[in-house]
Order: C-alpha cells, then structure tokens, then sequence
C-alpha cells in the first residue's frame, strides 16, 4: 500500500473535522458571551447546587442549537463524570405521554443495566421515572430531559382508538414529579419556532421556568472565523512544516480576499444557516487539487455555482 501525500493526508485532516459537530462548534464557545457559555452555566448550576431547572433553546433549523447542547453535555460529563444521566426524547416520536414514559424508561434502564418492561403500563412507567428521580435527588445526581421538537409536545394526541388525549399531560406530569420528589434534575426543550413557550398551558407554564437562549444564524465574521478553524492545519501534525505554512498562507490569503465575502454574501441570501456553509465547505475541500495539495477561490467559487444550481430548470431549458 503506497503511503499518502501530504495533500491526500491534509485532506483527510479536513474531511473528518467537517463531519466532526464537536470540533466544528467548539469555534463558537471560546467567548463567554457566547450560548455555549451561557448554557453551560445554566445546567452546571443546577448540578453544583442540586437544584430542578427547565429552559428552552430557540433558533431556526440548522443554527446548532442541537450541537451546542451536545458539546455542553460532553463536557459536563467530562468534568462530573458519573453525576450526569441524559435522556432524550423527539417530538416527532414521543410526544404522547404513553410513548414518553416508556422510552424514558427504556433509556434509563439501558443506562443502570436493569431489565426494561416492554408491557409495562404508563402508570407503571411514570412511577419508575419518579422512583429514579428521587434516588438521584439523594445521591445527589442530576437527570437531564432533552426534548427535541418541543413545540409538538404541546400538540394534541390521538390514541389508537382515535379518542384524543390530554393535551401536554407528558409536560405536566415530567415537570410535576420534578417539584413532588426532591430531585435534581434539568429539562431543556428545543424548538425552531420562537414562540414555543407562548404554546405552553398555564399548568405546565407555571411549573416551566422563563429561561430562554435565542440562536440566530452566524454572521459573516463568525463563519470566516469557522472556516479559518476548519481549514488552518495544525502546526504539530505529521505533515511537512513547509507544506503546513505553505497551505496555511493561501487560507489566510483567500479569507481575506474580498470576493470571499461576495461568495458568503451570496449564500447567505438564499440561506445563513450553519449547516448551509458546511455544506459548501465540504464541497470546496473535496475540489481541492490534489496535485499542488493547496486550496484555492477558485475551489470557493466553483462550490457556490454547484450549490445554486437548480437542474430541473436546466433540463426545461435543455441546458
């Protein structure tokens, strides 16, 4: 097997950092102002000082609200291992309180190595969440409930009988045995629409807390941050130091060139979401000319032509 090329190793480099979430968004957590940073207080707070706390994440889709959140929880867990337990529910999937209940079950079952109950009843399922509940209160634990899609939470369920059911019951009765057992324990709901709270019951809002964290698309200065991120190559690689210093100066020089930011201009009319411009980053890389192992605007625009592309209006005008 031929060894590669410092250009095929590089490209590598940059491949598995554009598939990597964590890398990618720990570019938006150096300052303290930032949600990773305000996020990170919230729930850690409410590990150090075992108390109950519930907040939303608010923000269109593909701003990384979910990312941000993951890379908080990796590193609390890091930083307080064994005093953390995550379950994660999606709306789109368990927004009954039937099917809530036994997947917080199920999940929390898998994590202690206990034996899940695929016939339990939800009576049953709720009493083993508060039972759990209130023995991490004791061993002063926390339990976090991400709930993805919140806003179908809120919604009206229908049973298999067609009979509707109680609107936000899971939220209610999840939020209730928080406050009834002494527990410590985190809800984070996430949402794209904004008025995700303004959707809640005045029961489930009186036991849900006001705390919000707004995610707005990147501006063009924290996506050439982002790219400069990705695309530097590391000085302590095993890569040729000229080659690193040699690829290195051409990123400096094409983040700086005016027509970069016409090209982020562009993209950013049609859609400014996070995932948009890893899109078109990963496009670039993969254009790269291997040959001469550099990056070039050429690759940049090349990648912004491909994105606009609209082929079935082309195959109308018989282009």
């Amino acid at each position: 097997m031929e060894a590669q090329t410092p250009s095929e190793r590089a490209l590598n480099i940059l491949r598995r950092r554009l598939c990597d979430p964590n890398f990618i968004f720990s570019a938006f957590s150096d300052s303290p102002d930032s949600n990773y940073s305000k996020l990170k207080y919230l729930i850690s707070d409410s590990v150090t000082k075992g108390c109950n706390n519930s907040m939303l994440l608010l923000g269109p889709s593909g701003c990384g609200k979910i990312e941000i959140l993951d890379l908080v929880l990796k590193d609390l867990r890091n930083e307080n291992p064994e005093m953390i337990s995550v379950v994660k529910l999606d709306g789109q999937l368990h927004s009954d309180d039937n099917h809530a209940l036994k997947e917080i079950a199920r999940q929390l079952c898998s994590e202690h190595k206990l034996l899940f109950s695929k016939v339990a009843s939800s009576d049953d399922n709720s009493q083993f969440m508060i039972a759990v509940l209130r023995e991490y209160g004791l061993a002063h634990m926390t339990m976090i409930f991400v709930l993805d899609e919140f806003d179908l939470f809120t919604q009206y369920q229908f049973s298999k009988s067609c009979s509707l059911q109680g609107k936000q019951r899971f939220l209610y009765s999840l939020l209730d045995a928080m406050q009834s057992v002494k527990s410590q324990a985190v809800v984070v709901g996430v949402s794209c629409r904004l008025d995700a709270d303004q959707l809640l019951e005045k029961r489930v809002r009186s036991r849900f807390s006001h705390r919000k964290l707004l995610f707005l698309p990147p501006s063009n200065g924290e996506i050439q941050k982002l790219f400069d991120c990705i695309l530097t190559l590391p000085a302590d690689s095993s890569l040729p130091d000229d080659y690193v210093i040699k690829f290195n100066a051409k990123i400096n020089n094409i983040l700086g060139d005016q027509r970069l930011k016409e090209i982020l201009n562009t993209l950013s009319v049609s859609d400014s979401s996070v995932r948009q411009f890893l899109k078109f980053l990963f496009r670039v890389v993969c254009d790269m000319d291997t040959k001469s192992g550099l990056l070039s605007l050429e690759n940049f625009q090349a990648a912004v032509l491909s994105i606009q592309r609209q082929p079935k209006l082309e195959i109308q005008r018989g282009s």
